[in-house]
């Protein structure tokens, strides 16, 4: 049991001596019994993502936008648990972003075509003008997560530069 930083700092240390055992003794190979049991906790649950996206009409674009969301969690956990560095880590920042991004197009594309706010060709920066301006109960959310929130804080500058010990919230 963890109950201070020195025992954490323990069970860190044991936990990657370990992990470099396995990956010594398996080299490049696969063993049926290899497999770590990724942490509970650390992802949210799809069903609390689908809760949070109340405004969508479309099912299955709010199903796909929930596991989305929790592959951001995986990229996250990989950031802030693991010392991964240089072009791995650079490239899991990469996807992360581009995840976001993905996530931000099509929450704007769902409730704009959903409310009949503006087409489907509609560029997202004038989507997004067209959603604030609409100021639906369905477009309010969007916007303030998209053209306001989550995007505007999408900044791969601000993320970790190689070496740094930063985390990633």
């Amino acid at each position: 049991m963890i109950s201070n930083d020195n025992d954490l700092a323990e069970a860190v240390e044991r936990v990657s001596r370990d992990l470099a055992d396995i990956q010594k003794y398996l080299g490049q190979n696969n063993h049926p019994r290899s497999r770590i049991r990724f942490p509970r906790g650390y992802l949210r649950n799809a069903v609390a993502f689908r809760q949070q996206l109340w405004y969508l009409k479309d099912e299955t674009l709010k199903r796909n936008l929930a596991y989305a969301h929790i592959l951001s969690d995986v990229f996250r956990w990989l950031i802030n648990r693991t010392d991964l560095s240089l072009t791995a880590q650079e490239m899991v920042i990469k996807e992360a972003v581009c995840l976001m991004g993905a996530i931000c197009e099509s929450l704007t594309r769902g409730v704009a075509l959903g409310e009949g706010v503006c087409g489907i060709s509609r560029r997202f920066k004038p989507r997004c003008e067209d959603l604030r301006d609409a100021s639906t109960s369905r477009t309010k959310p969007v916007t303030r997560f998209t053209c306001c929130g989550m995007r505007a804080k999408t900044n791969i500058f601000s993320w970790p530069r190689l070496g740094s010990t930063k985390n990633i919230r």
